[in-house]
């Protein structure tokens, strides 16, 4: 029989607090909250490069990601982890791939259906030789260092649009093919 929501949502929400608790217990700062659904994700209040490193190398060798999360999310705190949006906006605007993607090869995965056969022989290996992706969408501080022009911060203050110019666009929203 197919597993209840009810039975899942329960699951996730153990799973949580215990990874929570396992971060707690390896010293690693600054977390403020994680999340298994709609992304695994965690926010942090980012205190060094390489925080959101630790953060995964924590998470990824705790022995109850053995079963099917394997790509992390970490994010800052000015974004809501249960927003879809936020996090995808996150990572656009912060991710490039050649620099903020680490594979974390070889992780005991027991349920990792993207394995060939050969790659997931339990007897032979203890479980399917999974990989696991950190995917940083923190601010990269090496590439955005502190700028006096913008009150000490590492990007532009955002700006929302001057309300005439919302007001005339939602005017003429058909107009543009939008309903």
């Amino acid at each position: 029989a197919p597993i209840a929501e009810e039975q899942v949502l329960t699951m996730a929400a153990g799973t949580t607090a215990v990874l929570r608790h396992g971060l707690e217990l390896q010293g690693v700062p600054g977390v403020l909250d994680l999340t298994l659904s709609p992304f695994f994700a965690v926010k942090i209040q980012k205190m060094f490069q390489g925080h959101a490193y630790q953060v995964a190398a924590s998470l990824f060798g705790h022995k109850a990601l053995n079963m099917r999360y394997k790509m992390l999310v970490v994010v800052e705190e000015n974004v809501d982890l249960q927003n879809p949006k936020a996090v995808i906006a996150a990572m656009n605007s912060n991710v490039d791939p050649a620099r903020d993607l680490y594979v974390f090869p070889t992780q005991r995965n027991i349920m990792d259906t993207a394995i060939s056969k050969a790659k997931s022989d339990s007897h032979e290996f203890g479980g399917t030789l999974s990989n696991k992706l950190l995917i940083d969408a923190t601010t990269n501080w090496i590439a955005h260092p502190r700028r006096e022009e913008w009150d000490g911060a590492r990007k532009p203050p955002r700006e929302a649009p001057p309300e005439e110019d919302v007001a005339k666009v939602a005017k003429r929203w058909a107009e543009y093919g939008f309903e």
